[in-house]
């Protein structure tokens, strides 16, 4: 999972939907990673598209393994995921408010890792943004 924990960390930044092809037997171990590090995003499974047998399944990563238990997992299938980009985007200044306020009661760690999960953001780039603050 080390090359891939670096893709997702990339799309966690991207302000675009991603679409990713893969093997169906890859899609529940997958799925898993992204809802790790990705956190709650929309997204849509596709099978067998334009074909007869063509199925669809929309959700998010929260519920969408529940939804894929019943079919039949061959060949190759679509995934599209959306972007929670623009929503984090709005959430800056509530951030910065944050690392203000906690940023004397809680080592700088542990303050991105809380963070990160509360906000979407990857940890990374709340450390850097914690760092920043601490300089100033």
């Amino acid at each position: 999972m080390g090359e891939r924990k670096k893709v997702y960390e990339k799309f966690s930044n991207l302000e675009s939907s991603i679409i990713i092809f893969l093997p169906a037997r890859d899609l529940v171990s997958i799925i898993k990673e992204m809802k790790e590090l990705l956190w709650d995003r929309q997204i849509t499974i596709a099978k067998e598209i334009t074909k007869i047998h063509e199925n669809i399944i929309k959700g998010n990563l929260d519920n969408i393994l529940d939804k894929i238990k019943p079919i039949v997992l061959k060949g190759e299938v679509t995934i599209v995921l959306s972007s929670e980009a623009n929503k984090n985007k709005d959430q800056n200044v509530d951030i910065n408010k944050e690392i203000l306020d906690l940023s004397k009661k809680m080592k700088t760690a542990d303050l991105a890792k809380y963070l990160a999960k509360k906000f979407k953001f990857s940890k990374k780039e709340i450390y850097q943004k914690i760092l920043i603050f601490n300089k100033k």
